[in-house]
Parts: structure tokens; sequence; C-alpha cells
């Protein structure tokens, strides 16, 4: 048995809502940029990093 909300795709919600949870987003997405920064600083402190042949770096990616 199906509810009525599994057969929508889509739903709406107010536009204040909307801008609250757009926010939210943007927010998380710059909160890990910065400890992907900060976690790169911290490896290059302590050499905590191999060297790779360009080759395969490019290869693996």
């Amino acid at each position: 048995m199906t509810t009525a909300i599994a057969e929508k795709e889509f739903i709406t919600i107010p536009k204040t809502q909307y801008n609250i949870l757009k926010n939210i987003y943007e927010l998380n997405k710059k909160q890990l940029d910065l400890t992907r920064i900060y976690d790169v600083e911290e490896n290059l402190k302590t050499w905590n990093y191999k060297s790779v042949k360009i080759d395969d770096f490019i290869n693996s990616i």
C-alpha cells in the first residue's frame, strides 16, 4: 500500500524556509572546504605526505 506523500515527486515549502535550508547547505559546504584546507596544512606541517609521479597522479584521478 502506498501513501499519498510517496506518490509525489516534489513538495512545496515557504520561501523563508527554503532560504534557511539553502544557507545551511552553503555554510556546510564552506565548513567542509575549510576542514579540507586545515587537514592539508596539518599534513604539510608534519610532513605527512608522499611523493607521486605526475603520470600516476593523473591516472588515479
